[in-house]
């Protein structure tokens, strides 16, 4: 880590400016990641409602079998929602 002095003065003379560009962009996006992993049970569960609303207008679900979840490997985090379909709404 730089420190406040490194912050002022930049990298040192031997990072090149793209390595620390790419290094500050790295911890960008691990920070983006945390907060979606970090997201209460209470807004996931909302967010499951809104999603099964929307999909509701298209097929004939079965909500109470749905399951809706966040995993995460070592490069992304990814909403997983497997969601029993009936049948395809006709008309829409």
């Amino acid at each position: 880590m730089i420190g406040l002095l490194g912050w002022l003065t930049g990298p040192p003379k031997d990072v090149s400016s793209r390595e620390e560009a790419k290094k500050r962009l790295q911890l960008t996006i691990f920070h983006d990641r945390m907060e979606v992993m970090e997201l209460p049970a209470e807004r996931l569960n909302d967010l499951r409602n809104e999603l099964m609303e929307v999909i509701a207008k298209y097929f004939e679900i079965d909500i109470n079998r749905t399951e809706c979840t966040l995993e995460q490997d070592d490069r992304e985090v990814a909403f997983v929602a497997n969601i029993p379909v009936k049948r395809v709404r006709a008309g829409g």
